[in-house]
């Protein structure tokens, strides 16, 4: 009996709870409240994305095909062990120690499409990383960007593309190259992903050039001799007929 009791008070609650929650759903003033707060909160929270993203944005810089991004120098200190200069055409350089006798290059591009183009946008890019490699397998890596926030736009819209779909987010990844002392590489971008140019081959290649140079210059000297020994051979008869008579 006094659970029947307990059971008829709760019910009663209950009910009241129901007209009360029915009356404020259904009360216009709570409504509008209710999305005034909503979209307020929504507001705030873009703002607070946009900010955020805005400070990742300012790692990247405009895009522009076949010119020269960066530079790449290296210095060796032990076989295969490398004091790198990493020097970007926007004036930033990272010096930096890397392993391996190959290395490769990591860009993370933002396209945007021919819409956003015609209105002045190009595309963006930012250097991510560079990798020493030994036989297909990295060795080392240094990161040349990190989002300094902890937001990196470019994840979030190849996550979420659906986002902003005018624009996309890429990676490009460069072919392998060897690491050599002194070597000096320059890199860009063209239609068809990332070129490395090398600009100077390095000592040995520097030797090797040397002694090829050498070489020809000691066969033209060779050749200069065998001309004037053969030009002495050809004058020598003649001499010999002009005195016989006398």
């Amino acid at each position: 009996m006094v659970y029947l009791a307990i059971a008829g008070v709760m019910c009663f609650i209950a009910l009241l709870m129901l007209l009360l929650g029915l009356r404020l759903l259904f009360s216009v003033h709570w409504i509008l409240g209710w999305l005034r707060g909503t979209i307020g909160l929504l507001a705030l929270s873009v703002s607070i994305f946009l900010t955020w993203a805005a400070l990742d944005v300012t790692d990247y810089d405009e895009l522009g095909y076949n010119e020269a991004l960066a530079t790449v120098r290296f210095k060796e200190n032990q076989p295969n062990q490398f004091q790198v200069t990493f020097s970007e055409t926007q004036g930033v350089s990272h010096y930096l120690h890397l392993a391996g006798s190959q290395w490769q290059v990591t860009i993370y591009g933002l396209m945007t499409n021919a819409t956003l183009q015609n209105f002045g946008i190009p595309a963006g890019f930012k250097f991510v990383k560079i990798e020493g490699v030994d036989g297909q397998q990295p060795t080392s890596q240094k990161m040349l960007t990190e989002s300094r926030y902890g937001l990196d736009i470019w994840h979030v819209l190849q996550r979420f593309s659906w986002l902003f779909p005018q624009v996309s987010a890429k990676a490009f990844v460069s072919s392998l190259h060897p690491a050599k002392a002194d070597a000096l590489y320059r890199i860009s971008m063209t239609l068809k992903g990332v070129e490395v140019k090398e600009l100077s081959g390095g000592v040995k290649d520097n030797a090797t050039n040397a002694q090829e140079e050498l070489n020809a210059a000691t066969k033209e000297q060779t050749a200069e001799v065998e001309e004037r020994e053969g030009e002495a051979e050809t004058v020598s008869p003649d001499t010999d007929q002009a005195t016989g008579p006398e």
